[in-house]
């Protein structure tokens, strides 16, 4: 006997009844983000805006950080 569970592709995730009762995605422009954690009563976080799209934005967080590309 072992106690196991399914691994879930990250669009089946979001709607597992145990993530969603927990509030752990949080729709951002239309798609799920994991929701900020840790969680504090009286300083709450949220997220700044969608997550940037494959090969968004790499070479300037690169260069930013001093990275020469």
């Amino acid at each position: 006997d072992a106690c196991v569970s399914p691994v879930l592709t990250i669009d089946e995730a979001p709607a597992h009844r145990q993530v969603a009762e927990r509030g752990l995605y949080v729709d951002v422009a239309g798609a799920p983000q994991p929701a900020p954690a840790p969680r504090f009563a009286r300083t709450p976080a949220a997220i700044a805006g969608p997550a940037p799209g494959l090969g968004e934005g790499g070479a300037a967080r690169l260069r930013s950080w001093g990275v020469e590309i």
